[in-house]
């Protein structure tokens, strides 16, 4: 809809193609934590929680990694890995995790919260912590856009919220009711 000049601007994560029709913000509206999750009843969630990071998780074959078909990036990460189910959906990853059919996900934070929310999981499905990536998600707004003269404005009204904190804030207020 951005493209095609039917809606002014969204929140994402920047790609060369998305960058051809719209003019990104410098700054991220809010910043993504790839995190581990796995089954609450997982017996290999010690040795989960042991991993530090991608190399290290990808060098235990005995890992049965649940990615999401189509999903970029684990078509881009999870090259190389030993047992690996594609699944078309991401729901259906988190049911799978949280009967074990499955060992881990690698999946942004807030999403996931929200979907384990949402599904009813949330003492079936246990993240950890450790991040493994980070991405950044910023305001584009379409090229097509009567808005697109604004992002000089937008660029220093977000400059002055992660000076003072309350981009920080936001982001809290936001996501905090999806944990």
């Amino acid at each position: 809809m951005v493209q095609s000049g039917d809606a002014d601007a969204f929140v994402t994560i920047p790609t060369p193609l998305r960058s051809s029709y719209t003019n990104i913000a410098e700054l991220p509206f809010f910043k993504s934590e790839f995190i581990m999750f796995t089954g609450s009843e997982n017996p290999k969630i010690e040795l989960l929680k042991k991993i530090k990071n991608l190399v290290d998780l990808k060098s235990h074959g005995e890992i049965m990694h649940l990615i999401l078909r189509g999903g970029g990036w684990h078509g881009q990460h999870m090259r190389g890995v030993k047992q690996l189910s594609e699944i078309n959906d991401s729901t259906d990853i988190l049911r799978n995790l949280a009967i074990n059919r499955g060992d881990v996900y690698i999946e942004q934070k807030t999403i996931v919260l929200y979907q384990i929310n949402m599904l009813g999981l949330k003492n079936k499905i246990h993240g950890i912590n450790t991040v493994l990536d980070e991405t950044s998600w910023h305001l584009c707004i379409g090229k097509l856009s009567s808005l697109s003269d604004k992002l000089p404005e937008i660029n220093n009204l977000l400059h002055k919220m992660q000076v003072n904190g309350e981009l920080k804030f936001l982001k809290e207020e936001i996501f905090s009711r999806y944990r």
